[in-house]
């Protein structure tokens, strides 16, 4: 019978546990934003290394300029 009562509801150690809970959820979130930043970071370092090192061959363009240059004379608006 003694095991039975160790399984049972302690509610002095209910309270003792309820507050490093708190502060995990705490440290978790800003785990979360520092994550976050961090993937930001990265990914625009990356974003611009590509931009930086993107070569362009303006001769052979993948959308139809000649397309374009109409749609452009027609509408007013776009510019």
């Amino acid at each position: 019978m003694a095991h039975h009562g160790s399984d049972m509801y302690d509610p002095s150690s209910a309270s003792a546990s309820s507050a490093p809970v708190t502060s995990t959820a705490a440290q978790g979130s800003v785990t979360l934003q520092q994550q976050q930043l961090q993937f930001a970071q990265e990914f625009w370092e990356e974003q611009i290394l590509a931009a930086e090192q993107f070569d362009s061959d303006f001769k052979n363009h993948p959308l139809p300029l000649a397309r374009i240059k109409k749609v452009m004379k027609s509408d007013p608006e776009v510019k």
